[in-house]
């Protein structure tokens, strides 16, 4: 039996689609690439919007979280994904933009990307 991956990928699409219809979530997907000066993450969260979409850094952690609104008026935060963050990262200029490609978060090298060597002195 020969099964047709494009067909394959959009019943996998229209699945989460219903799913969340449904009052379900659909699966994410995140991605980290390093590039040359910075780390590049992509998250893709079918059925969220770019304006319920949350970033923030917390103890070391990268976390990516959907604001869901419960009875009309009380908002939480729904973790959608999270991961460690690496210590060459400039915490401070990280940033996010949301395109075609999903929600893609720049996470720019510091000064240990390139390496860190220092002499101890020992004393006695």
């Amino acid at each position: 039996m020969n099964i047709d991956r494009n067909l394959t990928a959009k019943l996998g699409h229209v699945a989460n689609i219903t799913n969340t219809i449904s009052g379900g979530m659909s699966m994410n997907h995140l991605d980290v690439q390093a590039n040359d000066d910075h780390y590049l993450v992509t998250v893709k969260a079918p059925g969220v919007s770019v304006d319920s979409f949350r970033v923030s850094v917390d103890d070391g952690r990268l976390l990516v979280h959907q604001m869901l609104t419960v009875e009309g008026d009380i908002d939480f935060p729904y973790l959608i994904n999270f991961m460690e963050i690496p210590f060459d990262v400039n915490v401070e200029l990280i940033s996010a933009e949301y395109n075609e490609h999903g929600l893609e978060i720049t996470l720019p090298y510091n000064e240990y990307a390139d390496g860190y060597h220092r002499d101890i002195e020992i004393e006695h």
